[in-house]
């Protein structure tokens, strides 16, 4: 963490747990912590393998990819800081009055991974209707589109978890 200065943590998840940082230049960001020394080599590669993944997405719901490396033991991940966790998160804080940083924290969590849910499912549910209509035969679209994706819930539950679960 030589480049990034830790200032405080933000939450731990089954795998690993998220801090934020700072840099030389006193940018903010998140840092997501992974261990790694557990795995086996095709999870590792499968983590790897996400990892490249996040790197090329380009999406305006999805948060930007900064770098990662890893350290020791450990698989770091720093995706740039939202808008929303500084000011709307500032906000809900003063409104719910919470004074506890671990409450705080926890409702910080909470709203965060709301968010990149919804935000996660948006694209998923738009990746797999490009995938679905990649198979269909070229037809004529109609005028009105159907809001339903096609997709059904599992597939999302299940993409949602292959991508969130950190």
């Amino acid at each position: 963490m030589n480049k990034y200065e830790k200032i405080r943590d933000i939450g731990k998840g089954n795998y690993g747990n998220t801090i934020l940082v700072r840099d030389r230049k006193n940018d903010h960001y998140v840092m997501k912590i992974i261990n790694i020394s557990q795995m086996s080599q095709k999870e590792k590669r499968q983590c790897l393998k996400e990892v490249e993944l996040l790197s090329k997405l380009n999406h305006p719901f999805i948060v930007k990819y900064i770098e990662s490396y890893i350290e020791g033991d450990t698989l770091r991940i720093i995706p740039d800081l939202p808008n929303i966790y500084s000011k709307e998160l500032n906000n809900i804080y003063k409104s719910m009055l919470i004074r506890e940083p671990s409450y705080r924290a926890t409702v910080q969590q909470l709203l965060v991974s709301d968010i990149v849910q919804r935000q996660l499912k948006l694209l998923i549910e738009e990746k797999i209707r490009e995938k679905q209509s990649m198979k269909k035969p070229l037809k004529e679209k109609p005028a009105i589109e159907n809001e339903n994706s096609g997709a059904n819930e599992q597939e999302v539950k299940t993409l949602l978890l292959d991508v969130v679960d950190t």
